[in-house]
């Protein structure tokens, strides 16, 4: 499942807490997008956010190392048709922005392929053509650029290719946390033939890499010491595995053709969530636990959004996803590290990526 170099011991295990700050979505309580009649809701952000931080700073003010994060703000098409500029986000939450600046945490950048198809009214990912692609990418960058300093990308739907993977080094990025390790998907397409979502990180491993220009989902085997210290990174999320899981997604598609799983059941990745519940997340940590001392520069990568963070939402969504979810993973990491002998390090993409070089 690794390819990483083996250690001896492990001392110190890398933390980045990654937040795509995307508009809540309509499992959290917003309204289905219809254009751009229907406002975007940003209750997560504008709620959940800085609840979070309270928490945060209540529950780990007497640690040495308080967990900090990499906050990948929205700047796209979809910022621009919605508020009239790409940085709409950032001009619209300059003080929460200076909270996360208080806190030594990273200003990122999240974006999306959002297209309008203008006679149905959809929005619809983009990944086809490549012209309007480039387009958007670069405005969106200057603009968010002429704001804030930006080193590291989050794309939407985590969608990469060759094409997108080079201009994210042409700009000059230093690392990009997208990568999905054995993971494919590709979401059905509506009458109009488009479809929401795809990605492809099915041949991507564990451990972070410099990029191939031929396949941008593997590493450059020429990969040389300059480029390695200067070049981008591509920052895999981190993944565990769960027969237990597998199991249970089995018997449900299973019992949907009215026939019992088949054994012996093979364990597919789930991309950790640090907002998932307790017991999913222990299930998946006992898996990559087994990872750790097999990586070079041991690494845990999770993500989250910020409607998960949200307190008013239906049972069943917050017994999913929560920020008390959120806290109790947090302390079950730590938990986990002192008991085998590992030094946690919370740290910004960024602060990862310079420490590679």
């Amino acid at each position: 499942m690794i390819s990483c170099s083996t250690m001896s011991k492990v001392k110190k295990l890398s933390v980045i807490l990654v937040c795509d700050t995307d508009p809540d979505r309509t499992r959290f309580g917003a309204k289905p997008l219809e254009g751009t009649s229907i406002p975007l809701s940003w209750r997560g952000v504008e709620e959940g956010i800085p609840d979070l931080l309270n928490r945060i700073e209540a529950c780990f003010h007497h640690q040495a190392h308080v967990p900090k994060f990499t906050w990948c703000l929205r700047a796209d098409e979809q910022m621009r048709l919605f508020y009239g500029s790409y940085e709409a986000f950032l001009t619209q939450h300059q003080p929460l922005l200076q909270r996360f600046k208080e806190r030594d945490d990273e200003l990122a950048w999240h974006h999306h392929y959002w297209r309008l198809h203008e006679s149905s009214g959809e929005w619809y990912q983009e990944c086809a053509d490549k012209d309007w692609m480039k387009e958007n990418f670069l405005k969106s960058f200057q603009a968010l650029k002429a704001c804030e300093e930006i080193k590291s990308l989050k794309t939407g739907w985590c969608y990469m290719d060759n094409d997108t993977m080079q201009w994210a080094k042409d700009v000059g990025l230093s690392a990009e946390l997208s990568a999905m390790p054995y993971q494919y998907f590709c979401a059905p397409k509506n009458q109009q033939g488009l479809s929401y979502g795809s990605y492809d990180w099915a041949v991507t491993g564990d451990c972070p890499y410099s990029p191939s220009q031929n396949d941008y989902r593997v590493k450059d085997q020429s990969d040389s010491a300059l480029e390695s210290a200067c070049g981008l990174r591509e920052i895999p999320i981190s993944v565990g595995r769960s027969p237990l899981l597998s199991w249970l997604e089995q018997g449900v598609m299973s019992l949907r053709r009215r026939r019992f799983p088949e054994f012996p059941i093979k364990s597919s990745p789930v991309s950790f969530k640090i907002t998932f519940h307790p017991i999913l997340f222990n299930l998946l940590w006992r898996d990559f636990e087994r990872q750790i001392g097999l990586m070079e520069k041991p690494i845990f990568h999770a993500y989250f959004h910020p409607d998960e963070l949200l307190r008013n939402i239906d049972f069943m969504t917050r017994s999913a996803y929560s920020i008390d979810h959120l806290i109790k993973n947090l302390q079950f990491i730590m938990k986990r590290a002192k008991k085998l002998d590992l030094q946690i390090e919370f740290q910004t993409a960024a602060e990862f990526r310079e420490g590679c070089q």
